[in-house]
């Protein structure tokens, strides 16, 4: 896991409504700078977060993870920009959420350096591959999986034009390489058994491990874990 990619907060958003569809949790990956990394809090949302639902009797499923929804930024511009860019929507830039936990890598926009293009393209990455092994039901916003931008427009509802619509072309474009790796994350999560469990994951079935075997290191200083399932 790499250090300039991820922190991760987890949000308890209620119940809906009185047929027993219970408590629904949201993986919000949202990419900071490389000081900001927790990993204690990471690994207990990808493990599904059993100290939500554990003792409740509820099961990993009954979490939805994912990284970005219709309010908001695609994944693409969660790496692209600092701020939000919503003067076509005819209100000064003035609608829309103004904190979007987002990082644009250095640079703002979309025509920077060869060298943040790489490090957005790998922070893309980082974020679909932590949804992809969470325990958890995953949802992808649509688009997300060949790099689609709004511009940095973070409230398109308003928008019956190319901001919104989906691009079929783009997975033949530069970026199909992204495509190509959402492609084998999918894959590979429906064909690993010890992802999608009914259960929660035990401490038997879970060894973690840092720099040396069997000796993780939890603290917020730390910047690698590795973990094997059965």
């Amino acid at each position: 896991m790499r250090e300039d990619c991820i922190k991760l907060a987890c949000f308890h958003i209620g119940v809906f409504g009185q047929n027993g569809m219970g408590n629904i949790e949201t993986l919000c990956v949202s990419s900071l700078r490389e000081q900001m990394v927790f990993l204690g809090l990471l690994l207990k949302c990808l493990c599904g977060s059993p100290g939500l639902y554990q003792e409740g009797g509820r099961k990993p499923w009954n979490s939805i993870n994912f990284v970005c929804a219709h309010d908001g930024f695609t994944l693409a511009d969660l790496v692209t920009y600092n701020e939000k860019h919503n003067l076509a929507n005819g209100e000064d830039n003035n609608d829309g959420e103004n904190h979007n936990n987002s990082w644009n890598c250095g640079q703002e926009g979309e025509f920077v350096s060869i060298s943040v293009k790489k490090l957005r393209k790998r922070q893309m990455k980082n974020f679909f591959l932590c949804l992809m092994v969470s325990q958890g039901v995953p949802m992808i916003y649509m688009g997300d999986e060949y790099g689609h931008t709004k511009g940095g427009n973070n409230n398109t509802y308003c928008h019956d034009n190319y901001i919104n619509y989906f691009h079929w072309d783009k997975k033949e474009e530069s970026s199909s390489d992204f495509f190509r790796f959402c492609c084998l994350m999918t894959k590979f999560r429906h064909e690993c058994e010890s992802l999608g469990l009914n259960d929660f994951p035990t401490a038997k079935r879970l060894q973690w491990h840092g720099h040396d075997p069997g000796t993780p290191d939890w603290s917020e200083t730390s910047r690698f874990v590795a973990l094997y399932t059965d």
